[in-house]
């Protein structure tokens, strides 16, 4: 996903193109097995350190509102964001 394409994606949305709402996007597109908030955490603090934990729930409870990812809980209660919105499955193993 290249910078014009995200850009894209806030704009259709009615969003403010800011350097922390594409970084978060960028992490989401990336970071392709359903990430945690801390595992986009780590991923965007490489190149924006300062960026709060506050402001990244922030960023993807709006992301969530605007139907560009949805939550996923998992089976130990995780919330994981999955940035595929083609219907698709999860599985969870019992085993």
């Amino acid at each position: 996903m290249n910078y014009s394409d995200i850009v894209n994606i806030l704009s259709n949305s009615n969003l403010k193109v800011t350097p922390q709402r594409v970084a978060v996007l960028e992490a989401l597109y990336a970071l392709k097995d359903h990430p945690t908030a801390d595992a986009v955490k780590e991923y965007v603090r490489k190149n924006h350190p300062n960026l709060a934990i506050g402001t990244l729930y922030k960023i993807l409870e709006t992301f969530c509102e605007k139907g560009i990812v949805k939550k996923v809980k998992t089976d130990r209660d995780f919330m994981r964001y999955d940035i595929d919105m083609h219907r698709h499955h999860h599985l969870y193993c019992e085993v």
